[in-house]
């Protein structure tokens, strides 16, 4: 059967224990911290419905319902209602990785391709990123990370590609290294919490998670890299704008800032108090 192309389904993997932004994350999940009037999360679900995503699945640790409650009082709302968006939630029944927490999605889709964001990362710029992803999956028919320059000390954090031109405009990626040495990093394009894939990438998460090591959890940057070895294609989209890592407390407060000066009811007057503070 031939795999759809059209892209309406999103994965978010929220199970995580947030431990970088504690004690702010002993009460509620991360996804659930406040960036300016409303949670994290709903940055994320507001740019994947405004650009036509209908379907988005959560995976949650076990007992976590906070998630679940606020897209019920989403749905409340008379204008979700039109929407007419689906929201599932299944567990991670151990914390095991992203990769782990992808395969608790798979029952939830079908063969076409979907998006996975996690929710410790914002994007902003000119144009979304699940805008960019659609398009660009229009060229390629094939699996696209979000890609970002970062400098070479932090290069540890991340999993780091290395990656060649292509016709499409994209990087073309040959080789995916999870959180390599920074004296053995193949360059400083890091791939960011953010993938469109297809449904193939449940195979090559279970034949990663055969192959015999010493880490206590299997990435789906782990999958991904052997499924490149094996000759499959996979595309890098350099991402022009900022990226807050809201995982951490430093870019949480970098969050709060640019969300607070884009807010249309006190932008001004919040502009106006940071100038008076750094004078």
């Amino acid at each position: 059967m031939k795999m759809r192309t059209e892209v309406t389904k999103a994965v978010l993997p929220v199970a995580g224990l947030g431990t970088r932004l504690r004690p702010l994350t002993y009460h509620q999940p991360k996804g659930m911290v406040g960036i300016v009037d409303k949670p994290l999360i709903h940055y994320v679900i507001d740019e994947l419905v405004s650009e036509g995503i209908r379907h988005i699945i959560f995976v949650t640790s076990e007992g976590q319902t906070q998630f679940q409650t606020y897209t019920d009082y989403l749905q409340a709302d008379s204008e979700w209602k039109q929407l007419g968006i689906k929201f599932d939630f299944t567990v991670q029944k151990e914390l095991k990785g992203s990769a782990d927490a992808l395969l608790s999605a798979e029952k939830l889709l079908s063969d076409e391709p979907f998006l996975v964001y996690f929710g410790d990362e914002l994007l902003a710029g000119k144009e979304s990123s699940t805008r960019g992803f659609i398009k660009n999956y229009q060229k390629t028919k094939s699996p696209i990370l979000v890609l970002h320059k970062v400098a070479r000390d932090i290069v540890e954090r991340y999993g780091i590609v290395r990656s060649e031109e292509s016709k499409t405009g994209l990087r073309q990626i040959t080789d995916l290294v999870e959180k390599p040495k920074k004296e053995e990093a193949p360059s400083d394009l890091a791939a960011m919490g953010r993938y469109l894939l297809t449904t193939d990438i449940f195979n090559w998460i279970r034949k990663a998670q055969e192959i015999p090591t010493n880490k206590k959890e299997i990435a789906i940057a782990d999958a991904l890299g052997l499924y490149v070895k094996n000759g499959g294609e996979l595309f890098g989209w350099v991402f022009e704008g900022d990226i807050f890592d809201v995982g951490s407390k430093l870019g949480l407060l970098q969050a709060q800032a640019y969300y607070g000066l884009q807010h249309p009811e006190f932008k001004e007057e919040f502009h106006k108090f940071l100038k008076k503070i750094v004078n």
